[in-house]
């Protein structure tokens, strides 16, 4: 698959959304030195449902994801682009992102 057809794709930008989700969650762990239950107690969802963020197996409703963040005091920030101006930054950046 080119880099171009990659970024048009629904699943490379669910990926990266679930993988800002597992990485804030990650962090917040290490930072307050909980296990998995502890954080679903804290966060008020279950250990299962933490166990999926983390294993990236999750497809969420925005209100949940908002909810997750704002309850590890993070604030979600959306931002939407063009396309071509996606592969056009995409291109000069040599796809790092």
């Amino acid at each position: 698959m080119k880099r171009e057809e990659l970024l048009r794709s629904r699943e490379y930008w669910l990926m990266k959304i679930q993988n800002g989700i597992f990485n804030l969650t990650e962090q917040y762990i290490k930072n307050n030195n909980l296990n998995k239950t502890q954080l679903a107690v804290e966060l008020g969802v279950t250990r299962e449902y933490i166990s999926d963020v983390l294993n990236g197996d999750f497809d969420d409703k925005i209100s949940k994801l908002v909810y997750l963040s704002l309850a590890m005091n993070k604030v979600p920030v959306v931002s939407y682009i063009d396309m071509n101006e996606c592969l056009s930054n995409d291109a000069v950046d040599g796809g790092a992102k």
